[in-house]
């Protein structure tokens, strides 16, 4: 969680991981790529 905004290569990685046949369970679900900030709960103001 480096509070950075994910690279063109990251959104990539989880593009061919959801045409991949590794990602059959995931389903109606979004995936969120926020560096983590939700699950923390908060957006640091610096």
């Amino acid at each position: 969680m480096g509070g950075r905004a994910a690279t063109v290569d990251e959104f990539a990685e989880l593009f061919v991981f959801l045409a991949s046949g590794k990602s059959g369970y995931t389903s109606g679900t979004i995936v969120t790529v926020d560096d983590g900030i939700t699950s923390r709960g908060s957006v640091s103001q610096t």
